[in-house]
């Protein structure tokens, strides 16, 4: 009769080499996928329950956008998908903070 402890999968997993880990981190990640779809964020939590983040596939956002477009007048849906023009510059674009500060000056609070 053998006294080795038995390991758990986590264990097992976190004593494998960092090539053999990242294979199993990417064969769980499409085990993930297959029960989830690739079309939406994922919410991954710790063994606690806090969030840990978003998996975003990689089809998810686009996805996504698909609905969005749907979802709008198509005078707006014509607007939405017109190509940015040649002398489109992003620094002109509001940063996160600056959108947050107008949220609160608008509503009074951060939604």
């Amino acid at each position: 009769m053998s006294t080795a402890a038995v390991l758990s999968p986590v264990e097992y997993v976190r004593r494998l080499p960092v090539e053999d880990r990242e294979a199993v981190f990417r064969s769980l990640i499409e085990d993930v996928y297959d029960v989830n779809g690739r079309v939406r964020a994922i919410p991954l939590h710790d063994a606690a329950g806090r969030p840990l983040g978003m998996l975003l596939p990689p089809n998810a956002e686009e996805a996504r956008w698909q609905a969005m477009l749907a979802e709008m007048p198509p005078n707006v849906r014509e607007v939405m998908t017109r190509p940015s023009p040649p002398d489109f510059d992003p620094s002109q674009c509001l940063t996160d903070d600056q959108m947050e500060q107008l949220r609160r000056e608008v509503y009074g609070q951060s939604p």
